[in-house]
């Protein structure tokens, strides 16, 4: 079994798990990250602005925290698969600004998490991806789409710095995207994922959505129809992990999150677990999945 804070398989988690003890897991909300989020430089930006977004990432590595990489869209439609990182199929997210790129946050339930793989055996996902951004560059013409996608932009042979900084890549990006599987409302890395977004991400409240579901072929028009729906929030204390050794550091993700400022100004975004409601844009690839599982 994987485990999507490591990337390694259980055996060696639980070995790692031993060595490093569950207070190093722990985190506390005085980290690197944390500090970093509540600056008052951090909160002088804004990710909506290109130059905003791209001192937000110097910030990042001027704190020695693994620099943000991400995967163009390009090049996932070009492999037809979502590569493991480290990949030289990503770049810095400061090489994607300067083409005129939007960073698209990806929250998504692993396919195969056993096997330690976030995708089916048919690519389905990575298709998926693939198809959204086609959708999207065509809605905002000149726009380049890269995607933050665990899997790919987290060195998986040491995943826990990369995974630690989360918050950080959140906040340093224009989009989220959430990939919905029938088991997504009920999955504690998912929920910790809207839960980041929400509280630092300009557009964390209005994320788009795609349904993992059979789908014909082709591009979609731009003028795919939406589907609006609300969505509370979800308490990631309350849900389920493929591996219980990352619930540690959920909880620490969901605490930073809690107790950090929101994405700029100090402005606050109050967060009642099942109350506080997020506005939930869902592209329509025709195709048609499961009802999701309530939680």
């Amino acid at each position: 079994r994987s485990s999507r804070a490591t990337g390694r398989s259980e055996a060696p988690r639980r070995a790692m798990l031993f060595g490093i003890g569950l207070l190093d897991c722990l985190w506390r909300t005085d980290s690197p990250v944390a500090r970093l989020l509540n600056s008052a430089e951090w909160q002088e930006q804004s990710s909506t602005r290109v130059e905003g977004a791209r001192r937000r990432l110097d910030l990042i590595e001027a704190a020695g925290l693994p620099p943000m990489r991400v995967l163009p869209a390009a090049e996932l439609e070009r492999a037809g698969r979502i590569p493991r990182g480290p990949t030289a199929s990503t770049v810095d997210a400061r090489e994607a600004l300067g083409q005129r790129g939007v960073v698209i946050f990806v929250s998504h339930r692993w396919l195969q998490p056993e096997q330690g793989l976030p995708d089916d055996a048919a690519q389905s996902k990575a298709s998926a991806l693939a198809r959204f951004a086609s959708w999207y560059e065509g809605r905002y013409r000149g726009r380049k789409v890269f995607f933050w996608v665990d899997y790919a932009c987290v060195d998986q042979g040491d995943a826990l710095p990369g995974v630690r900084t989360l918050p950080l890549y959140v906040s340093a990006a224009q989009d989220m995207l959430i990939y919905e599987t029938p088991d997504y409302n009920g999955r504690a890395w998912c929920q910790v994922e809207r839960l980041i977004a929400y509280k630092f991400m300009s557009s964390g409240i209005v994320p788009w959505a795609i349904v993992h579901a059979a789908a014909p072929p082709g591009p979609l028009p731009t003028d795919t129809p939406l589907r609006a729906e609300r969505r509370p929030l979800v308490d990631p204390a309350e849900c389920a992990l493929t591996d219980s050794g990352d619930r540690p550091l959920v909880l620490e993700l969901k605490e930073v999150a809690l107790r950090s400022r929101a994405w700029t100004g100090g402005l606050q975004r109050r967060v009642v677990f099942g109350i506080t409601e997020v506005d939930f844009s869902f592209v329509d690839f025709g195709g048609h999945a499961a009802a999701p599982e309530k939680v």
